[in-house]
């Protein structure tokens, strides 16, 4: 089993833009943060509904959001160092609460890699060769590399092509997601290089994904049926990250992707008041 670390997303780049540009600190002092603070996750999602919410304040301030994640797609200076410092601090915690809940994985692919080691760069030029998405000239997409409604919507007269590449030429999660769907199915042509970065206590090994040759080399990937366990608000995505497959001809790999869906659970303040009250009792 794995679990796919999404660490050069928005979310990251949100987090750091409040601790670079609002706090103002350093990734050393992040660093010695995320070492000392006992729920340095909780912190991070607290500053990144803070960030989230200035940006509908001040639209203008959306540029520290494009510009970091450029840097953190290039992995280049202070902001892609402070990502990582975040990212694998927040992976860390996400450990320990799933094995507390009896879950263990094999191994956590790192979006980081699919950008590193031209994952994402091959599956662009075959997209492109098969004439699976095309650069829009016109409209509120311009500039950016799309799919066709067609090609994952059976209603594609209502529905809007789906953006792979902005027009300031970062790529969005699904377009990295066919990327490491292609991987997970053996088709890419290319495989990560995998590091230890655990052992649980009942002696389970658990690799990470890193652009760094290794002399270790464990096998992963080249599946025959792929289960993704998403919630169902991403149902639209794992329909074009299908479509994907379906345009580059591989319909038996499209026909195995499955997209196991579970709803959310939300709680009204009411809810979680009456549940503390219980729990205390």
């Amino acid at each position: 089993m794995q679990n796919y670390i999404d660490n050069t997303g928005v979310q990251v780049a949100d987090v750091v833009v409040g601790f670079y540009r609002w706090k103002g600190q350093s990734p050393e002092e992040v660093a010695r943060l995320a070492r000392e603070h006992k729920r340095f996750d909780y912190l991070c999602w607290d500053l990144y509904a803070r960030t989230s919410a200035h940006y509908h304040e001040d639209p203008s301030a959306l540029a520290w959001r494009h510009e970091t994640l450029h840097a953190i797609e290039a992995g280049e200076g202070a902001a892609a160092e402070m990502a990582h410092i975040v990212s694998d601090a927040i992976v860390q915690c996400h450990l320990k609460t799933m094995w507390r809940i009896g879950v263990v994985y094999d191994v956590l692919p790192r979006e980081s890699e699919i950008l590193h080691l031209q994952f994402w760069a091959t599956a662009f030029e075959l997209l492109k060769q098969r004439k699976a998405i095309y650069l829009e000239t016109e409209g509120k997409n311009a500039g950016c590399w799309v799919m066709p409604g067609a090609a994952y919507s059976a209603d594609a007269e209502t529905e809007d092509s789906k953006v792979i590449v902005r027009s300031n030429g970062t790529v969005t999660y699904v377009g990295k997601d066919i990327a490491y769907q292609l991987w997970k199915f053996g088709l890419l042509g290319k495989d990560f290089h995998y590091r230890p970065l655990m052992t649980y206590p009942n002696g389970h090994e658990l690799w990470i994904t890193t652009d760094e040759p290794q002399p270790t080399q464990p096998s992963f990937g080249r599946g025959a049926h792929v289960y993704n366990v998403i919630d169902s608000r991403q149902s639209y995505l794992q329909d074009v990250v299908v479509a994907g497959l379906k345009a580059l001809g591989f319909e038996e790999q499209a026909q195995r992707s499955v997209h196991f869906s579970y709803e959310m659970v939300a709680l009204s303040p009411r809810a979680l008041t009456s549940r503390a009250t219980v729990s205390a009792a």
